[in-house]
C-alpha cells in the first residue's frame, strides 16, 4: 500500500515569495508554541488526497490523471489565515483566490470523475475546495480565533503540471516524492 494524492506544484520562483512571507511570520507570530513550519520542498496544492491504495492502482490513476485536459490555467493567492476556517485552528494556510478555488475545483470535479470511471476508491471530500497551501502545524488545536486572516498579500503563477505524489510518514513530517505527472499546455 502506498499513501497518494494529486498535487499542483509550485515554481520556484513563487516558493521563493512564499518563503518570504513565511519569514515575515516567524518574526511576527514568535510564540507559536507546539508549532512546525512545513518546509518549502513539501508546499504544494493538493487537489486530491486518496490515503493508502494497493501499488497496482498506480498506472489506473496515472491514466486518469492522463485523460484530464491539458490546458494551464493561473493561481492566485491572496491571504494568510488560520486553518482551517471555521474550526479551532490546527494549521496556518496561505490560501488561493475564491476564483482560483473555483478553478482548482473544476479539476478536481474531472479529476475525480474520471478515478471512478476507472474504478479507484478513496474516501471523497465532500467540503467545498478551498485552494491552501500549508505553512504551520500546531501540535496542539491553537485557542487562537480561526477567522482570523494574518496578511493579505495578491501574487500567483501559472500552472505547469499535475502530479501524482507519495507520502511516507516519518516522526519528523511527511515526505513527499512525486511519481509522475502531465504537463499542461500555455
Amino acid at each position: 500500500m502506498v499513501r497518494l494524492f494529486i498535487a499542483i506544484p509550485l515554481p520556484h520562483e513563487i516558493k521563493l515569495q512564499i518563503n518570504e512571507i513565511a519569514e515575515k511570520l516567524k518574526k511576527r507570530l514568535p510564540n507559536l508554541g507546539g508549532a512546525r513550519w512545513v518546509g518549502e520542498e513539501n508546499w504544494h496544492l493538493t487537489v486530491t488526497f486518496l490515503g493508502y491504495q494497493p501499488e497496482k492502482e498506480v498506472p489506473v490513476i496515472e491514466k486518469s490523471i492522463e485523460a484530464l485536459s491539458r490546458n494551464s490555467f493561473r493561481v492566485d493567492f491572496d491571504q494568510v489565515i488560520f486553518g482551517p476556517p471555521g474550526t479551532t485552528s490546527r494549521m496556518i494556510w496561505l490560501t488561493t483566490t475564491k476564483e482560483s478555488s473555483k478553478i482548482i475545483d473544476l479539476l478536481k470535479k474531472d479529476l475525480e470523475e474520471q478515478l471512478i470511471k476507472n474504478g479507484v476508491r478513496w474516501q471523497r471530500e465532500t467540503r467545498p475546495y478551498l485552494g491552501h497551501l500549508t505553512l504551520v502545524r500546531f501540535h496542539e488545536k491553537s485557542k487562537i480565533n480561526p477567522d482570523k486572516v494574518i496578511e493579505e498579500s495578491l501574487f500567483g503563477f501559472k500552472a505547469v503540471s499535475l502530479d501524482l505524489m507519495r507520502s511516507e510518514l516519518s516522526r519528523s513530517g511527511p515526505v513527499y516524492t512525486k511519481i509522475s505527472g502531465i504537463d499542461y499546455k500555455g
